[in-house]
């Protein structure tokens, strides 16, 4: 009984951990997204150029799937080190690795 009560205490702790860098993950990727498009809205919007703007924009929002994918990289890789480090035996290592993998791919 006590060892059913510990699995499910750390598959709770898992999944609290990995909704918490979920969050941030958002917050930081939502805010680099913010910047760039943001950027190329005023490079195109003080060079008078709306139809370029709005042809940009499209290119860009139907490779965005692969561009936040990009930019998540250096987080799945500091997730995945976390998870590592913190970890007691291979185990829980390489199941924190491949939910650090999905979570980033997924988002």
């Amino acid at each position: 009984m006590s060892r059913i009560c510990r699995i499910f205490f750390f598959l709770s702790f898992d999944i609290y951990w990995l909704s918490s860098f979920c969050f941030f993950h958002l917050f930081v990727l939502g805010f680099i997204y913010l910047l760039v498009f943001g950027a190329i809205f005023f490079f195109f919007f003080v060079s008078y150029s709306f139809g370029l703007m709005f042809i940009f924009l499209f290119i860009l929002s139907a490779f965005k799937s692969v561009f936040i994918i990009f930019l998540s990289f250096p987080f799945m890789f500091i997730f995945c080190f976390v998870c590592s480090y913190r970890s007691e035996h291979i185990f829980t290592d390489l199941k924190r690795s491949v939910f650090g993998l999905f979570s980033c791919i997924y988002l």
